[in-house]
């Protein structure tokens, strides 16, 4: 009889009475129908396929043939999220999937220590790009996936002479590091980008035992046009230029320019030593040597016109200031009334003429240049309450006075009229 739901029963009547007689066509029934199923499809619900042929089968379980699996369309670059159908040993010979980031794993950890232990052990590595010509030999590096032609790559060139490069195909920089000591280059270091120090000093170290330590500044060309170095000897430094002009700083803290040394837009040091710069000006010139000879013949001039326009009128005298009473013209050793000198009264009260003058101020200690006004002094032989016989203005003492308290006036030096 058919199964029902993919469910088999026996035929009706089939099942045997204790103590009776089995009945032939009952059971001829029975053997009959379990033949039938036998030979049938067995459906899925009973561990079959369902199905009498394996195209079917395999379409009612949603197995693929392996003529299917090959005709498949091909994937060049796996990623982490694809996977794999492997048959689980642990669990039954199943199906089941794995993804392709899981597989590299296991494929890594499995390979590193069988390669770095080949690696241990080899002495050498020989790269030769088969020497069929002259050619570029090189080891490609790869770091990132999906993968690229290199990442990091290591050049010998082409030829006896060919170049050694170190190339990085990425965006990020190139660090050579070290634990201890530093590197070393016994050649020329050339580079078509900046150089640069973040280790916080440059160093540049001469070659031998008192020799010159350099930086060239170099044109498109190749010609230098700056130099820079430490003289080995002296220790001076020195900036040079290719046209010859030099800078150098001393050891002793001078500094020497090959030209005019300049501060700010205009102003300047000269060759010769004559400053430069607009601030002179004020004084005649640019020039500072020109300005300061200028001032000073300034200065002279107009001291020189003040001490003319201040002089009096007639020959300098010395007025000796000895008057004989009556209010006539002053005497110098001879007779009352007649003059040895040319001076009058009024030569004597000029600017910056001398005087033998009596002072008759209070008790007191004057010195010398010390100021004092004329109603405290008196000419030499007038009696120190003779108002009308005092000399005028302001008058400078050139000798020394010192007058006690007690002690009679009439003490007398030497004065130049002041003011």
């Amino acid at each position: 009889m058919p199964r029902t739901g993919g469910i088999y029963n026996a035929p009706a009547g089939t099942k045997g009475i204790p103590n009776t007689t089995i009945q032939s066509a009952p059971y001829n029934a029975l053997i009959d129908d379990l033949v039938q199923d036998a030979n049938a499809a067995r459906p899925i619900t009973a561990g079959g396929t369902g199905a009498t042929n394996a195209t079917d089968a395999r379409l009612n379980i949603g197995a693929l043939a392996s003529a299917d699996l090959l005709a498949a369309p091909t994937k060049a670059v796996p990623v982490d999220n694809d996977g794999m159908v492997i048959t689980d040993s642990e669990d039954s010979g199943k199906i089941k999937r794995v993804l392709w980031s899981v597989i590299k794993d296991k494929l890594k950890a499995f390979f590193d220590p069988i390669y770095q232990r080949a690696l241990d052990a080899v002495g050498a590595i020989e790269l030769n790009n088969a020497l069929a010509a002259n050619a570029d030999t090189l080891i490609d590096f790869h770091s990132s996936f999906p993968a690229v032609d290199f990442d990091f790559r290591i050049i010998r060139r082409s030829g006896v002479n060919g170049a050694a490069e170190l190339y990085n195909n990425g965006t990020g920089g190139m660090a050579f590091r070290s634990a201890g000591g530093g590197f070393s280059f016994d050649k020329d270091i050339t580079t078509s980008g900046s150089f640069q120090a973040n280790g916080g000093s440059l160093n540049v170290q001469a070659a031998t035992s008192g020799g010159n330590a350099h930086t060239w500044y170099r044109k498109k060309d190749g010609n230098w046009g700056v130099i820079t170095y430490m003289d080995g000897a002296s220790g001076a430094y020195t900036v040079s230029m290719a046209n010859g002009v030099s800078f150098n700083f001393n050891t002793d803290g001078t500094f020497n320019a090959g030209g005019k040394v300049y501060a700010g837009a205009g102003a300047y040091l000269n060759t010769d030593g004559n400053p430069y710069g607009s601030r002179w000006n004020t004084w005649g010139s640019y020039y500072a040597f020109d300005a300061i000879n200028a001032r000073i013949e300034q200065r002279a001039s107009d001291y020189a016109n003040a001490v003319v326009a201040n002089r009096p009128t007639g020959d300098r005298c010395w007025a000796v200031g000895f008057w004989d009473g009556d209010g006539a013209q002053p005497y110098f050793n001879g007779a009352p009334g007649v003059t040895r000198f040319p001076c009058d009264k009024s030569t004597v009260d000029s600017m910056a003429v001398f005087a033998l003058l009596q002072y008759t101020g209070p008790a007191s200690s004057l010195g010398p240049n010390q100021l004092i006004n004329s109603a405290e002094l008196a000419y030499a032989n007038v009696g120190s309450g003779d108002a009308a016989y005092r000399p005028q203005g302001t008058w400078m003492l050139f000798g020394r006075i010192n007058r006690a308290v007690g002690t009679p006036q009439g003490l007398i030096s030497i004065w130049q009229r002041k003011y």
